[in-house]
């Protein structure tokens, strides 16, 4: 399996999918009224069980209603399905779930296998009717949506999530008889602690100098996991206590006074998962710091102006695997100044750093490759912005970090693998520089043509365009192979050619094979009908186009002898939505009448 490509092809057939989608739907569904805290307008949908779902009826008996939109083909639908389904059965005296599919051409046959096969018991449906999808304009699936008991939209949240703990947070959140009036929520609330916070005398005893002006103190938020007292190697330190809880934090304050600069002094140890659930240090709520992955037992220094200041020691941890030991350790905290303070910053490890973020391939022999496409659609799918063939199956490369940017935190991922390696356990053992190696993709080794490499500067990053990312080959016949695939599935007429201008003698000049299909909608008096909405489908997907007003919808597309339904005409027209029609594979003209009344 293609462990990155998959989520980017999903993302390319869902925007073909949707993209003329939003016209679709009844009256009673208005886009510009969604906002999270309005009531949910009343919807039935029939289910796969032969029975109906009620979102009014089901509110009588739950506290809340998840609806799901998924589809089939979904991968990350897929992959959430076994985790809500343990949830509903631990919930279902309060919960109620019912699981749309926005694929038209999911019929009642297909869902009803899927739903056999992946063994799901809560209610699934489809939303051609209801059209939820349009209503909260989904732009990609998974979506979930909470309704509450009092029946106004509270959460909407788009992509799979990744374990039981998740949905339970999620239900935990509005069920209850605490639950008294309508809660909005933005993201999915944490795991709250189950481990009582320790007295800050007895932290004081176990970790600061006694000596030096420090206040160590728990985080007043509910959410906040505390650190205990507990024991590492022989000696008695601070622990995390949020081991195996995802995207939680444990965290503890020390509050420390400086009568002039100097440096705050502490021991440290790590068993993370590398470059994900990370010990960061905070200086008055800005993060300095970061560790991850196997530290033994380390000595770190800060320096700190004179002032008051309060240092946050956090464990953050991220929402997917939990590795290793899944804590953190601490000991020793101290203020130093003068020489002492200067040999702990001097003793600390120098890290290469560079102008700016940039991955270099280092193959010799390697060479850059330059695509011409329109628009800006090749970076669009793959956020890649450098293309390199390297005439073998290993891409050998280097990361170059500017400085502020943490090696520990910052990561490689290679979606040959699905490896994501941190930048520290690349760092060259004398401190030189950060150096990988990948293997690569090949139609003739995996079916696939290419494969990518991002550096990532933390997990937390949102901003796809901070996300650097090279495409590797290996070897010339590949880029062929990618070109032909681009012109075939996504409509890209691309070239591509050595950036240094040198020619290839195999090199693609492959226009789409992309053909035009042309329906005009008229009336029993020929005269144009705008607004009509028809589907074109193939066996995996559908996409609703809209005529213009003409009269008229031009689809461009591989070919293919697509299916076309009309889904929708205009108030004031009537035409026989249960009719099927195939399109000529090599495209062509088609006309149909809809009935003026």
């Amino acid at each position: 399996m293609k462990y990155a490509r998959f989520l980017l092809f999903l993302t390319l057939s869902l925007a073909l999918c949707l993209a003329a989608s939003t016209a679709v739907g009844e009256a009673q569904w208005s886009a510009s009224a969604i906002r999270l805290g309005s009531e949910m307008p009343d919807f039935t949908v029939d289910t796969v069980d032969g029975g109906s779902f009620t979102l009014s009826e089901a509110l009588k008996e739950k506290d809340m209603v998840l609806i799901n939109l998924w589809a089939t083909w979904c991968g990350p639908c897929a992959a959430e399905f076994p985790y809500m389904e343990e949830a509903w059965q631990q919930y279902r005296d309060q919960v109620a779930i019912i699981a749309l599919t926005i694929e038209p051409s999911d019929d009642n046959a297909t869902l009803a296998a899927y739903v056999a096969e992946h063994g799901m018991t809560f209610p699934v449906g489809s939303d051609m009717k209801t059209n939820l999808s349009d209503y909260f304009s989904v732009e990609a699936i998974p979506t979930s949506i909470v309704v509450d008991r009092f029946g106004r939209i509270c959460y909407v949240e788009s992509g799979s999530m990744p374990s039981y703990s998740s949905f339970a947070r999620l239900f935990d959140a509005f069920i209850g008889d605490d639950y008294a009036e309508t809660r909005v929520l933005y993201e999915l609330p944490p795991a709250k602690p189950t481990v009582s916070a320790a007295d800050p005398a007895e932290l004081a005893v176990v970790l600061a100098d006694a000596q030096a002006p420090i206040v160590l103190s728990n985080m007043q938020d509910e959410y906040i996991w505390p650190m205990v007292p507990g024991e590492k190697d022989g000696r008695t330190v601070l622990v995390s206590t949020n081991a195996g809880q995802e995207d939680s934090t444990s965290a503890f304050i020390a509050h420390v006074t400086l009568p002039e600069d100097g440096v705050v002094a502490f021991a440290f140890a790590t068993s993370t998962e590398a470059a994900a659930d990370l010990l960061t240090v905070s200086v008055d709520g800005e993060t300095v710091k970061s560790f991850g992955g196997e530290h033994p037992w380390t000595q770190w220094a800060l320096a700190v102006p004179a002032g008051e200041h309060d240092i946050t020691f956090a464990y953050v941890k991220d929402p997917n695997t939990n590795m290793s030991a899944d804590a953190v350790f601490l000991d020793d905290i101290a203020l130093l100044y003068g020489d002492e303070a200067a040999q702990a910053l001097a003793a600390l490890p120098v890290y290469p750093t560079g102008d700016a973020l940039a991955l270099l391939i280092t193959n010799e022999g390697a060479r850059e490759v330059l695509f011409s496409e329109d628009n800006g659609m090749l970076y669009r799918y793959f956020n890649t912005g450098a293309y390199w063939i390297v005439q073998g199956d290993t891409a050998e490369f280097q990361v170059v970090l500017p400085a502020g940017m943490e090696p520990e935190a910052a990561f490689v991922y290679n979606d040959c693998n699905g490896q994501a390696v941190a930048l520290i356990d690349m760092l060259a053992a004398d401190g030189s520089g950060y150096a990988g190696r990948c293997r690569i993709d090949s139609v003739e080794e995996t079916g696939y043509a290419y494969s990518d490499l991002y550096v990532y500067p933390s997990t937390t990053v949102q901003d796809p365009s901070d996300i650097l990312g090279v495409m590797v080959f290996a070897n010339e016949e590949n880029v062929n192979a990618f070109v032909e695939m681009m012109a075939q599935e996504a409509g890209l007429n691309m070239t591509w050619a050595y950036a240094d201008g040198s020619a290839s003698d195999i090199a693609a000049q492959v226009q789409s094979p992309d053909r035009e299909y042309t329906v005009y909608f008229v009336d029993q008096y020929g005269d144009p009908v705008p607004g009509c909405i028809v589907n074109f489908c193939t066996d995996e997907m559908c996409q609703p186009c809209v005529a213009n007003g003409q009269g008229v919808v031009v689809f461009t597309g591989a070919p293919y002898p697509y299916h076309l339904q009309v889904i929708r005409v205009p108030d004031g027209y009537a035409f026989d939505t249960a009719q099927e029609f195939t399109a000529d594979e090599n495209g062509g003209e088609m006309t149909f009448t809809v009935t003026k009344k």
